[in-house]
């Protein structure tokens, strides 16, 4: 899990990324230049228009700031692969310092505890029987950590390649809200990474110290017997449930 979470989006999959790049450069670029070439037009036009409407003098200093924003959006267009990069390759960089400052090895492994049974045949096939769905869920739950990763680069993947058609909106006052949402977007999604990576860690470190547990649940009669099975229940049902919350997270720290 750990090796999955920290890889770069070639390092996840070479040949996606570099079909996903391909398409980027060669089709999504181009309309967004042509996008980008469109707006400028369109906001001369207007500021011309509005300078004959008024009657004054249409000076160059005043189509300053419009070249400098429209300048730096094209360089935004043509940048955007290096710029989205060099942020998610920032979270790539916090998770990995995750795990060296927790010494985290074991994510995304299963801890399944010895079984020991106690009483008659009736109470073992109980404990059998719990200890099984338990370990079901155990599976169920490493299967959605590993889901989430998935899901994870499959977003960044498209986001990489529509890149250059969305950043354009950054320079219109009207539409620039597209732009903010789009970059929000994939800040939320590359800052998974580290949630993620945290969440199997203090999940890990839950489940070593035994933390959420069954004990005390039967205190007498032969359903005491249990308690071990319900605890490893509880604690594969916490981690599902946490997962489940923690892909989200992100996109809402981000997006309110």
């Amino acid at each position: 899990m750990l090796e999955t979470i920290t890889q770069s989006l070639m390092d996840y999959n070479g040949p996606i990324f570099q079909t996903v790049d391909t398409i980027r450069t060669q089709a999504i670029q181009p309309i967004g230049i042509t996008i980008l070439v469109i707006m400028f037009y369109f906001e001369f036009l207007n500021t011309r228009q509005m300078f004959q409407d008024g009657g004054g003098d249409l000076e160059l200093a005043f189509f300053a700031p419009i070249i400098m924003r429209y300048t730096f959006a094209y360089i935004g267009v043509t940048g955007a692969g290096w710029i989205l990069k060099m942020f998610l390759s920032l979270m790539i960089t916090v998770t990995t310092k995750i795990q060296v400052a927790t010494g985290s090895t074991g994510w995304g492994s299963l801890l399944i505890p010895d079984i020991n049974l106690t009483g008659g045949l009736w109470e073992k096939a109980m404990q059998i029987g719990v200890w099984i769905v338990a370990f079901i869920i155990g599976i169920i739950a490493v299967l959605v950590a590993k889901i989430l990763v998935f899901m994870m680069y499959i977003m960044l993947y498209i986001l990489y390649a529509i890149s250059p058609l969305l950043l354009p909106t950054l320079v219109s006052e009207e539409h620039r809200v597209i732009g903010v949402n789009f970059l929000k977007t994939w800040i939320g999604t590359a800052l998974e990474g580290p949630i993620i990576a945290i969440t199997l860690t203090v999940l890990h470190g839950l489940a070593t110290s035994n933390a959420l547990n069954a004990d005390g649940l039967f205190t007498a009669g032969t359903w005491t017997s249990l308690n071990p099975a319900i605890s490893m229940l509880l604690q594969g049902l916490g981690t599902l449930f946490v997962l489940i919350g923690s892909g989200a997270l992100a996109n809402r720290l981000i997006r309110g």
